[in-house]
């Protein structure tokens, strides 16, 4: 299932969590691909040196590039810019995939278009507008950027919906068929209210009042059930104090009858995980974790018990039971099938689930370290950074600081295959270097400066 879009608007250029460009000299910017080699999981990988590819085009300290498995080569998208203003930036406006995983859409601020741009790097498609995302129904939504301002904007097929109700601020969710969108509205103080509107006929069909958000960083992304009736939100402490407050958790918002049902904590994990297309999600009741059925309200089974003072971190068909007081040596936790209902054995350390279909991967914090845990690896891999998984689960990328390391999983031992790196590029505080990997798991797609 596609993830719903989430637009920030003008608003989150002024956040501090938001990143930016300086006017510096261009960064000195290689692509290398390293040779194939054996190595082991507990120790770093010995690297032959290898030949420096040809250095990509870049403007400043911006660039986006596709790199392709098959033939392990690196295709920069972005040809040489002069302007000052340049692509951009801000947090949530980052190049995508298209749910095909053959396109990547790239927004430019100093223009005020959008380009997409085919796996080989040429451009296939503009648009006026900012951050460009598609459903799999082919339903397109985006910023127009107006000379009156930016609108809202969602184009199904010939049709184009100009939807200037829902506002420049905050998030916008298209659901999966393009037929809806969600947004949140200003409300009383740190508050605010979630709405779902139908695209055609602008007619509000559900809403949540009182709604508390993050600070931080303007809320979690809005994310819909695989037929688009559910919308997940999460409502924070209102206000940020209140920590008794009995609203605060995650929410589905029944766009057909409007009401709203409570099925976890907040801190649910990195995505929710729907069980399947008849409205069953995985969540919480008590000390339970429970399949829910949304439409009735009723437990369909029982898959785990949560211990006192533990919680669960949920990603796609794989979840987490940590218990933070069960072993004086720290958190130890157990992971689960979701399918299945299995229930792994106790690891020492915290885990966290990768949402990658049915395979059962993690990563663990155990000591100060973090590992990547895979049953086809012998051993548990040490890395540092962010890690993303091809969906064949043989495949991983490893981004940290300046660099993107790719490896390929061979006679169960991770084997480095290429390298992609930007000694000179500038830090903000966190990983500028963004991966996903599209979802045939055929190409891999890097955004470096984009203020993450």
């Amino acid at each position: 299932m596609r993830r719903a879009l989430a637009l920030a608007l003008v608003a989150a250029l002024l956040v501090a969590c938001d990143g930016g460009n300086e006017n510096r000299a261009t960064p000195s910017m290689t692509a290398t691909v390293a040779a194939t080699e054996s190595v082991s999981a507990t120790r770093e990988p010995t690297r032959t040196p290898a030949p420096t590819a040809t250095r990509p085009p870049v403007f400043r300290d911006q660039q986006v590039v596709v790199f392709e498995l098959a033939t392990r080569e690196f295709t920069p998208l972005l040809p040489p810019h002069t302007d000052e203003e340049g692509l951009y930036f801000a947090y949530r406006f980052l190049p995508q995939f298209t749910p095909d995983g053959e396109h990547v859409w790239v927004a430019e601020r100093s223009s005020g278009t959008a380009h997409r741009y085919n796996l080989t790097g040429e451009v296939t498609d503009s648009l006026r507008g900012f951050v460009i995302d598609e459903t799999e129904s082919g339903a397109l939504a985006y910023m127009d950027t107006t000379s009156e301002g930016w609108v809202p904007t969602v184009r199904d097929g010939n049709e184009v919906y100009a939807l200037p109700e829902v506002g420049n601020r905050g998030l916008i969710g298209i659901a999966p068929d393009g037929s809806k969108v969600a947004y949140w509205t200003d409300g009383p103080g740190e508050a605010v209210t979630v709405e779902v509107m139908e695209v055609a006929t602008r007619e509000v069909l559900a809403r949540a009042e009182e709604v508390g958000l993050c600070q931080c960083d303007g809320g979690r992304d809005f994310e819909w059930s695989p037929s688009g009736r559910f919308l997940v939100y999460s409502d924070v402490h209102s206000p940020l104090d209140n920590l008794d407050d009995p609203e605060a958790g995650m929410f589905a918002l029944d766009t057909v009858t409007g009401a709203r049902t409570f099925f976890a904590p907040r801190g649910w994990g990195s995505a929710v995980s729907w069980i399947s297309e008849d409205e069953h999600i995985l969540g919480q009741q008590g000390n339970r974790l429970v399949e829910l059925d949304l439409v009735t309200g009723e437990v369909v089974r029982e898959i785990g018990t949560i211990p006192p003072g533990g919680y669960v971190r949920s990603a796609g068909r794989t979840a987490a039971i940590v218990d933070l007081e069960g072993d004086p040596l720290g958190p130890r936790t157990r992971s689960v099938s979701i399918s299945s209902g299995t229930i792994g054995s106790d690891q020492l350390g915290e885990l966290r689930p990768i949402p990658v279909g049915d395979a059962v991967l993690s990563t663990l914090e155990l000591d100060g370290s973090t590992y990547f845990l895979n049953p086809l690896l012998d051993e548990r891999f040490p890395f540092s950074g962010d890690i993303r998984v091809a969906p064949d689960a043989r495949h991983f990328a490893v981004s940290e600081g300046t660099s993107v390391r790719i490896y390929a999983i061979e006679s169960r031992r991770p084997v480095e295959i290429a390298v992609y790196e930007d000694a000179e590029l500038h830090q903000w505080g966190i990983t500028p270097i963004a991966v996903e990997w599209n979802t045939q798991g055929t190409h891999l797609l890097i955004s470096v400066g984009f203020g993450l």
